[in-house]
């Protein structure tokens, strides 16, 4: 492989790095984003909605567990990506054992986005059906996003939770596959340097 070729795989990893962090980051703020909005809420994700309390009793384990995931998989974009910016002047850098190593790396974070994205978008689905369900005086085709659901009322203004919770589910999604053309692209560009690597 040329080594114009090889500085443009890095390249091309390296943005697409940036995108899996700027992805991770935006579903994780999201999400606690959505939950601010709702006065006195833990989480939101697979929350039992409460229309007379004023709050939502969401199920705070696996909030926190899929905030953990997306903020460490970001940790881990950021480094992998300060790395492989390294390695567009020094294309010594990229050695064999790193490269696999970035594989391994780039899969585990595949795996993990993936539980997180599970987890938010079967927690938003559970939420929503939770507040339609609780809230006898909405008609039965609502939905989430359907403008009867105004939970602030007390101060007559719309919280915006849905947008939040529907921009952490999109952010998620994209995230992974983020992930999965990084995976991709880190296995191409071994595969065309094997014999570099030999």
């Amino acid at each position: 492989m040329t080594s114009a070729m090889s500085r443009c795989l890095i390249l091309l990893e390296t943005v697409f790095l940036l995108a899996a962090v700027a992805a991770g980051l935006t579903a994780s703020i999201s999400l606690l984003l959505a939950r601010d909005e709702i006065p006195d809420s833990n989480c939101l994700l697979y929350g039992t909605f409460n229309w007379t309390g004023a709050a939502v009793e969401g199920d705070k384990p696996r909030c926190d567990l899929s905030l953990c995931f997306q903020f460490v998989v970001c940790g881990v974009g950021l480094v992998s990506a300060i790395y492989r910016c390294l390695n567009i002047p020094c294309e010594k850098l990229d050695i064999k054992c790193l490269r696999v190593l970035s594989i391994v790396i780039y899969l585990l974070c595949v795996v993990c986005v993936l539980i997180e994205s599970i987890l938010v978008y079967v927690g938003v689905v559970r939420f929503c059906d939770s507040m339609i369900e609780t809230n006898p005086d909405l008609p039965e085709d609502s939905s989430c996003d359907n403008s009867q659901l105004v939970f602030n009322e007390q101060n007559g203004t719309d919280a915006k939770f849905y947008d939040f919770l529907k921009m952490s589910t999109i952010a998620s999604w994209v995230s992974l596959v983020t992930w999965l053309i990084l995976t991709v692209i880190a296995c191409f560009a071994m595969c065309c340097r094997q014999d570099e690597y030999a």
